[in-house]
């Protein structure tokens, strides 16, 4: 009897501060996910809170489920701590998976700025001013968790352009593009 050889696949763990953060991430792990067959990607989310404690269940799932790699998208509108940073990659370190310290991606400051630039809106400076304008304007609060929703505002072809100018936007995609 003939032996079949499987190939182990990495498996990455995309976690988003809160519901948005996934809705957006699960829409671009369905336009960009598919490019990488070597690779595994779930996305989840943090449900909110502080950075420290998006940043601790992130990796108390990464340890539990065994990824190989962590990724965590926040806003910065709170900033992450070097202690929180520090404490994320000693929990990593002692537990018994493969990764060895998250990467993690700030929107700045907030992910609902990175879609105003997406969409070619001027720079706003509070998350409370980007959230209004992008609600009042694209999308509503119950539709932004949709992630088929962002089809709409967020084409490929226009996310393609934009990634050369907005670095975050480039980091995010290529969580999903990359083995």
């Amino acid at each position: 009897m003939r032996r079949i050889n499987r190939t182990v696949r990495k498996t990455r763990l995309v976690f988003g501060e809160g519901e948005t953060e996934e809705a957006f991430l699960k829409y671009l792990k369905s336009l960009y996910g598919r490019s990488c067959k070597d690779i595994s990607c779930r996305v989840s989310s943090g449900n909110g809170g502080s950075p420290s404690s998006i940043i601790r269940r992130a990796i108390g799932r990464c340890s539990n489920e065994q990824y190989d790699e962590c990724f965590i998208v926040l806003d910065a509108d709170v900033g992450v701590s070097k202690n929180d940073v520090k404490k994320a990659i000693y929990a990593l370190s002692i537990s018994s998976n493969n990764v060895k310290y998250p990467i993690i991606i700030q929107c700045s400051p907030c992910i609902e700025s990175l879609f105003l630039g997406i969409i070619g809106h001027t720079a706003l400076p509070t998350c409370l001013e980007c959230k209004s304008v992008f609600h009042d304007n694209y999308m509503s609060e119950k539709e932004k968790l949709n992630p088929a929703k962002y089809a709409k505002w967020f084409p490929k072809d226009l996310l393609e352009i934009k990634r050369n100018d907005i670095l975050v936007l480039d980091q995010i995609i290529l969580i999903f593009e990359k083995p």
